[in-house]
């Protein structure tokens, strides 16, 4: 996913239309995110850690935003409760990256070889491409 040049926030202004369409693109790139680890990284990292205690953590990090993102998507765009909610999203995500990027990434590093990291990477860029095909 990529990041954005200028950060849109619930309260920017943008049209009904604009926030629907940003909203999901942000839903829909989350959703494949959330595929594609399932499906590649998430196996290698059962495989090489031998530990259930990240991927029972990084399930439920993933059930919680799914759970807000599902809350939002009911809600009507222009809804007094969207922005809220928005932002009780996003705080969910952005704990669940940081925990990710300190803890499992920094696992990860730890016990996996460079040539197998390299080789994930390789794996997870073609399930993106293959995704994007699909969609």
């Amino acid at each position: 996913m990529k990041t954005p040049k200028r950060p849109c926030t619930p309260s920017s202004p943008a049209s009904p239309g604009t926030r629907s369409a940003l909203f999901s693109a942000l839903k829909r790139d989350l959703e494949l995110h959330d595929r594609i680890e399932e499906q590649v990284f998430d196996p290698m990292v059962e495989a090489h850690l031998k530990t259930a205690g990240f991927q029972a953590r990084d399930k439920q990090a993933h059930e919680d935003v799914e759970a807000a993102l599902a809350r939002l998507d009911a809600l009507a765009i222009d809804d007094k409760d969207w922005a809220p909610s928005f932002l009780a999203m996003q705080a969910l995500l952005l704990r669940h990256v940081a925990d990710e990027e300190v803890n499992i990434f920094g696992a990860v590093r730890k016990h996996v070889s460079a040539g197998a990291l390299e080789a994930l990477g390789q794996q997870m860029r073609a399930a993106k491409a293959e995704q994007h095909k699909a969609a």
